[in-house]
Formats: structure tokens, C-alpha cells, sequence
């Protein structure tokens, strides 16, 4: 699962330091852990019409 930075900050398990405008790859239970720190925001799923974009 995919999510966008919104706010800087350094991941508790890869140390690793994330930037605004980033994405931030996770499962579910991490990214809503940091939606509720007001880090990130779900990526939005592209949906594409049934037959377009093939």
C-alpha cells in the first residue's frame, strides 16, 4: 500500500527520513497509524473505466 507525505518525518522501523511529496510504501496498519499523526494521506486508486487505458 501506497501513501503521499504531507509532513516530514523519520520512520520508527527504517530509520529512514521522508519528505513532503514523497511515498511512502507500507502495510494498511502503518499508513493508518501515520494518517492519524497527520503525516500522510492514502494514495487515491487511479480508476479507469472498463476497455480505456489498456
Amino acid at each position: 500500500m501506497q501513501a503521499k507525505v504531507k509532513k516530514k518525518f523519520r520512520d520508527k522501523y527504517s530509520k529512514e527520513v521522508y519528505k513532503f511529496g514523497q511515498t511512502y510504501e507500507g502495510d494498511s496498519k502503518r499508513i493508518k497509524e501515520l494518517e492519524g499523526f497527520g503525516w500522510v494521506e492514502k494514495s487515491k486508486v487511479n480508476k479507469t473505466p472498463v476497455g480505456e487505458g489498456e
